[in-house]
């Protein structure tokens, strides 16, 4: 699911204001039904993502916007979600 695995980068390397669109998410996670559920609330392949918050000291969870929604997803699964630079 991942259109150039070398001009993107995991959704966890986003610092809060910065923003990319989604590419795709690892091999692996496509099939777990975490991942299922971010594809029903948007979470699509070409859809621009931005990093609002990270918890305090690198913790869980970070909030991130797609579309109008605002989730809390754990880092474990942001490193999942690959992104690249708005525009690409």
């Amino acid at each position: 699911m991942i259109l150039n695995k070398e001009e993107s980068f995991p959704l966890s390397s986003l610092q809060p204001g910065q923003s990319g669109r989604i590419c795709g998410f690892d091999l692996d996670a496509s099939r777990e039904p975490f991942f299922l559920r971010l594809l029903e609330v948007g979470f699509l392949p070409g859809e621009r993502i931005e990093v609002l918050n990270l918890s305090p000291f690198g913790r869980d969870p970070i909030s991130v916007q797609v579309m109008e929604g605002v989730y809390a997803i754990r880092l474990r699964e942001a490193e999942r979600i690959r992104v690249v630079r708005d525009g690409v």
